[in-house]
């Protein structure tokens, strides 16, 4: 199964969006035998006080009791250069303007760059990138 998702910003929608992933995909584990869990913001940071700093970006988190992967940051970290190495494409500071779609489907966005430049990003078509 594959599974594209794109999350807008981590604003309020951005967010809620992301939590409610969050919370679909523990659910998911759960069914497969995975003892997942989501928790809440402050639950997050008694689990991993290395986060501490970002304390008013948390809205929650996904924890399972058993797993002993270790730093946070060394996981996300690597999550990320694969994620990179896959082909996705980390917009950071970029404001979403459009949806671009075909039918139902969403093939690409409208944005302004972390620089102020408008761009269009599309999915496979060679006309910029979305991951």
């Amino acid at each position: 199964m594959k599974i594209l998702v794109l999350v807008l910003g981590a604003g309020v929608v951005g967010t809620a969006s992301a939590w409610y992933l969050c919370q679909a995909g523990a659910a998911l584990l759960r069914e497969l035998g995975c003892p997942r869990n989501t928790v809440s913001a402050d639950e997050v940071i008694r689990l991993e006080p290395a986060l501490r700093h970002a304390r008013r970006r948390i809205v929650g988190g996904d924890f399972t009791a058993s797993d002993e992967s270790g730093d946070v940051h060394l996981c996300t970290t690597a999550l990320a250069a694969r994620a990179a190495a896959a082909g996705v494409d980390f917009c950071f500071g970029t404001t979403v303007t459009r949806l671009l779609a075909d039918g139902e489907r969403i093939t690409g966005v409208e944005c302004i760059d972390a620089q102020g430049r408008y761009r269009q990003l599309f999915r496979n078509t060679g006309h910029g990138t979305l991951g």
